[in-house]
């Protein structure tokens, strides 16, 4: 057992090391499964904290930290690729601001949980410099010093919480100064050199 956590006046979540969660209730004890759980499960769970939001943040010891839905979904996973030291977490702390404190196996991280502002890196090996974002006929487009990338948006109302992979948009590679809307059916991109590039609608 790794953590026991209250979901209320009469129900508790118990998380255990390698088998997942549990609901403590009047009825007894039961599995709170889901495939997100069982994924988590395997990354070896050291602790589970209940968030500001009601969200649980679950660290685990190969797995970095996740973030799910109090109904068992992944909502946000937070790794070496979002600028951890390490992916083995031991422990998690909130504070009165919501931000997440985390003791590594080498440091401490914080994870400024509830900040309006999110990083995003379409490149996790490389974090190249933003110049311009635009959204566009269903994708988030963002222009690097790399070139463009873009990724298909969810229904989610905050697109921060979208899950999706970037992609580099063929034939853009250099620097992205800005984006402009030439017509409904094409995006301009705008290069520091004069030079433009079209990105239809079927591209």
């Amino acid at each position: 057992m790794r953590s026991i956590v209250s979901l209320g006046s009469d129900s508790l979540l118990i998380a255990t090391q390698q088998f997942g969660f549990f609901i403590l209730h009047a009825r007894g004890l039961t599995a709170f499964e889901t495939p997100e759980i069982k994924e988590i499960a395997t990354k070896s769970i050291y602790q589970v904290l209940q968030l500001p939001d009601k969200n649980l943040l679950v660290a685990t010891r190969l797995g970095g930290c996740y973030v799910l839905a109090n109904k068992g979904h992944l909502l946000e996973r937070i790794t070496i690729n979002e600028g951890l030291q390490s992916q083995n977490t031991l422990s998690v702390k909130t504070d009165k601001e919501g931000n997440i404190w985390l003791g590594l196996d080498n440091g401490i991280d914080v994870v400024n949980y509830t900040d309006a502002i999110k990083h995003i890196f379409p490149e996790k090996e490389n974090h190249n410099t933003g110049f311009a974002s635009a959204l566009y006929d269903q994708y988030l487009y963002l222009g690097t010093s790399a070139g463009v990338y873009r990724t298909r948006l969810g229904t989610e109302a905050d697109i921060s919480k979208t899950h999706g992979e970037f992609e580099l948009v063929k034939n853009s590679k250099g620097e992205i100064w800005g984006f402009r809307l030439c017509t409904t059916d094409c995006l301009l991109h705008m290069l520091p050199v004069p030079t433009t590039l079209i990105m239809a609608r079927q591209f």
